[in-house]
């Protein structure tokens, strides 16, 4: 695996924290190269209004932090009185039925769905419309939620320590967390919440960086030139 990846012309990572990684382990230079949606993904414009419910969509595995969203939302319940806002797993996995076990406890039955897989239409739907798009693992390399929040015009709610912070400047196109505190989630979710066009002006930010940058057709034509290179 060293041999092949030391003899290749050129190593890419799909981030910054993903090269500096592979140059450590491989004794090599790696370029960051980040990753890309669909152009097919991208909608003509973020939606003005958002809905009432937050997102949290991918493979329902704790590493994942998917109790952590929960715990964010739970102290955002907490903190604000709020009796409107739902929390919405879209994704199968292990921890489905312990999510909403522990929901129940903790007296938000009917407020946290976790409905399994759902159809691309549908998650587009949901990710258009969100308060905000949770993507809070811990330390993932990169993670294509962000990308596919932004593209389909969602607000995020970003763990600071991936590889796709790297794209987001906190309070412009996304709110930056530590996905180790349920507090800061709660916050993020309350301001996101209670922030007259905040979702609105984060996901514009976001759905242009996409669109200037991170489409496939984009992706591909960069990575051409670097095999010409």
């Amino acid at each position: 695996d060293k041999r092949g990846v030391r003899a290749v012309a050129t190593a890419l990572g799909n981030s910054k924290r993903t090269a500096r990684f592979a140059a450590s382990i491989y004794g090599r230079e790696v370029r960051p190269f980040p990753l890309a949606v669909p152009d097919s993904a991208l909608v003509a414009a973020p939606r003005r209004e958002k809905g009432d419910w937050f997102l949290f969509t991918g493979r329902l595995f704790a590493v994942k932090n998917v109790f952590g969203a929960l715990d964010g939302f739970t102290e955002f319940v907490r903190l604000t009185g709020d009796r409107r806002m739902r929390l919405v797993y879209a994704g199968e996995g292990p921890e489905r039925e312990p999510l909403l076990r522990l929901a129940k406890e903790r007296g938000l039955e009917g407020r946290v769905e976790a409905p399994g897989w759902t159809e691309p239409a549908e998650l587009a739907r949901l990710m258009g419309g969100a308060a905000a798009v949770l993507n809070i693992p811990y330390r993932e390399p990169f993670g294509l939620v962000t990308l596919e929040a932004w593209a389909r015009g969602g607000a995020l709610i970003l763990a600071n320590d991936g590889g796709s912070a790297e794209l987001a400047t906190d309070g412009a196109n996304a709110l930056l967390v530590d996905p180790g505190k349920p507090a800061e989630i709660a916050a993020a979710m309350a301001r996101l919440a209670g922030e007259q066009g905040l979702a609105r002006r984060l996901a514009e930010s976001g759905h242009r960086q996409v669109q200037a940058g991170h489409l496939m057709s984009q992706h591909v034509a960069r990575l051409v030139e670097i095999l010409k290179g």
